[in-house]
């Protein structure tokens, strides 16, 4: 059986994830899937490389008491503006699935990367966040620097505040999840394509 070990930044990834994406990709394949999948928060991409490793050590001895011949995907999703502001990326993912291939021969590695930041994703149905926060369509839309600045600033407009890796299910709830995936197909896809 084919197992899933879906690595998250933080818990608004792990919301939008967990309660919308793999559902939504449940209901498509007739409401059962042939795999499973753990959604694991690893607290920050800071954390990345270590908690990957070691987490799928521990996932795969309990899998492999049940499971003769597991089938494992390590998927690891994050944001990508650290990547692009930092000269010393905090993660080096090569290296994490280099590790991974030598502890798990038979794993396939995926990444998802938000280009710039999973912000930006939700930002692709401004008519779900004018929704979620009851903003009239004619405000105007944010011009913020990036993903989290804009929406800050709506949140700001409906005196709220907006914190980057907190859960934001009042907000999520809201959106279209599968205009937002159309959208990001070349960005998502790799993972939806092992979730069977």
């Amino acid at each position: 059986m084919k197992h899933i070990f879906l690595f998250v930044e933080g818990d608004t990834e792990e919301e939008f994830y967990k309660s919308y994406v793999i559902p939504q990709k449940r209901q498509q394949l007739g409401g059962k899937l042939n795999c499973t999948i753990d959604v694991i928060n690893i607290k920050g991409v800071t954390n990345g490389g270590s908690v990957v490793s070691a987490k799928v050590k521990l996932l795969k001895q309990k899998i492999e008491k049940k499971d003769s011949t597991p089938n494992y995907v390590v998927a690891c999703c994050y944001d990508t503006d650290v990547f692009e502001v930092s000269s010393k990326p905090p993660v080096d993912w090569e290296k994490v699935c280099k590790t991974i291939r030598k502890e798990t021969p038979n794993a396939k590695f995926v990444t998802v990367k938000a280009i710039h930041c999973i912000e930006d994703w939700f930002l692709l149905d401004l008519d779900g966040i004018f929704n979620s926060l009851r903003l009239p369509k004619s405000i105007k839309k944010p011009n913020g620097k990036n993903g989290v600045d804009s929406l800050k600033q709506l949140f700001k407009r409906a005196n709220k505040i907006y914190t980057k890796g907190k859960k934001a299910e009042g907000l999520i709830a809201h959106l279209d999840i599968t205009e937002i995936v159309s959208k990001i197909h070349s960005q998502i896809d790799l993972l939806l394509d092992e979730i069977i």
